[in-house]
């Protein structure tokens, strides 16, 4: 569904490095792949106004990204 870094489909140019394990508990977020070779994961978590990844992203990728999550925050700082 659509969230605030923008509607459902829409791809980010990303890249990520971690040697640590989530247990998080709850639906991820979003899908990753990679460029090169084979694999796929879900990753992600909201909670209230947090979102939380490994995935550091290039909004220069999808400045569309960017000005959507500027909007969603500007909606709801009032709140």
């Amino acid at each position: 569904s659509d969230c605030m870094m923008g509607k459902k489909g829409d791809k980010l140019t990303a890249h990520e490095f971690h040697k640590s394990i989530s247990d998080v508990k709850g639906p991820m977020l979003y899908s990753i792949k990679k460029t090169m070779g084979n694999g796929t994961w879900e990753c992600g978590y909201s909670y209230k106004n947090v979102l939380a990844g490994y995935p550091h992203i290039n909004f220069l990728g999808n400045m569309n990204a960017f000005l959507s999550m500027l909007d969603y925050v500007e909606h709801h700082k009032r709140r």
